[in-house]
């Protein structure tokens, strides 16, 4: 039988730093070996990485895919708010309303506060990113939010998140490395589940596709934040799926099995994969 030609996953989590029981679900799914990358929130609002995580420090050392999930909708920014005014409102809270932020005379302090967030991750992580992403895809936005985006990720030469044939066409066009194509929701019933896991590399196109999900523990309601209960549906079902349909896949990412791909000839992968492509 002639097999699809091959496909290659990137399983990222999001959210790192939310809250510790997100940044334990993210723990569990790493150590389960389904997750190849991880995005991380540098200005958590609800006690996440900033005061590290168990586990986090020497997961820094030994697993290399450490993203930036770009954050201007919650909690307070990075930078000093004298220095970015507009993007927060009167607490002092980035309220993360497009309208506002992509007026002319604030771009430049979105600018300010994307390379705060750098600089805050490599405190954190003592390393550049490996990849940026957008908390709420704000990143993508409004084409002046996505144009200073892809400014920092051509400065850090690191791939991007995009949704889009649009966003992925922008990205050829300056030379950035992003994946092919894009798979994953939040919202109300579009979470992942076993079952819709379970044919997860069967609906997956050739090329590279970046797989986004929102593992957490349970975890209670939080100001701003609605999705909950489903972060512990989707931490299950991820588990779930790594000891069974994504096994094969996940003990070749681990190292742990022959170099033969799992079914359908597909992969797990980094973002590294996309470097000099």
């Amino acid at each position: 039988m002639r097999h699809k030609e091959a496909t290659r996953l990137i399983v990222t989590a999001d959210d790192f730093g939310l809250c510790p029981e997100v940044d334990a679900g993210v723990l569990d799914l790493l150590e389960a070996g389904v997750v190849t990358a991880v995005a991380v929130l540098v200005n958590p609002p609800f006690g996440g990485v900033s005061g590290p995580t168990a586990g986090w420090g020497s997961l820094t050392e030994r697993f290399d895919g450490w993203g930036l999930h770009v954050n201007l909708s919650l909690g307070r920014p990075a930078a000093p708010v004298a220095q970015v005014p507009a993007l927060v409102d009167e607490a002092g809270q980035l309220h993360g309303q497009v309208d506002r932020l992509v007026r002319p005379e604030v771009i430049d302090q979105v600018r300010v506060e994307l390379a705060a967030q750098v600089d805050a991750f490599r405190a954190l992580t003592g390393r550049l990113p490996a990849h940026l992403t957008s908390h709420k895809h704000l990143g993508e936005g409004h084409p002046a939010l996505f144009e200073a985006f892809l400014d920092l990720a051509g400065r850090l030469g690191c791939p991007v998140r995009t949704r889009s044939d649009l966003a992925r066409q922008r990205c050829r066009e300056r030379r950035l490395p992003t994946p092919d194509h894009f798979r994953g929701d939040v919202c109300p019933g579009g979470y992942w589940t076993e079952a819709r896991l379970a044919d997860l590399v069967e609906g997956l196109a050739p090329g590279v596709t970046e797989v986004m999900c929102h593992p957490g523990r349970p975890m209670a309601a939080r100001a701003g934040v609605w999705y909950a209960a489903e972060r512990e549906i989707e931490r299950r079902a991820w588990l779930a799926w790594a000891a069974g349909p994504g096994r094969a896949l996940v003990e070749r990412w681990r190292g742990r099995a022959t170099p033969a791909t799992g079914r359908e000839g597909s992969t797990l992968v980094g973002f590294s994969v996309l470097q000099g492509a």
